[in-house]
């Protein structure tokens, strides 16, 4: 992590943790705008989840996709739950999901495990 990505990156968990998701979001938009996976997946889960933000799944695909392009296991799995679940003009995709639930756990990630399934 580049100096000072550390620091924002506590402090963005901490305001998570204590549900000061606003705060959050101005913790870690800056490091979105550099390309830091934590920022981006961090803010990912916010739009995914309307936290502190409308909800918006387009831009929580957006940006855990480019979380993922930087190499974010979590990301992969992330975007996995997004088209297993689907949502308001997103249907879900199992082969898709299931794709990057693969991703993320061929990266070590496993949580994705339990919900690889088979593609057809």
């Amino acid at each position: 992590m580049k100096r000072g990505s550390e620091e924002a990156f506590a402090a963005a968990d901490d305001a998570l943790t204590r549900g000061a998701y606003l705060e959050a979001f101005e913790i870690a938009k800056p490091w979105v705008d550099e390309g830091h996976d934590w920022a981006e997946s961090c803010i990912g889960s916010l739009y995914q989840c309307g936290l502190g933000v409308k909800q918006d799944l387009e831009e929580a695909v957006r940006l855990f996709r480019r979380a993922a392009d930087h190499g974010s296991a979590g990301a992969w799995y992330s975007l996995g739950v997004i088209y297993d679940v689907g949502g308001v003009n997103m249907p879900p995709n199992p082969e898709l999901a299931g794709a990057f639930y693969q991703k993320a756990r061929e990266l070590g990630y496993f949580p994705g495990q339990p919900y690889i399934r088979p593609l057809r």
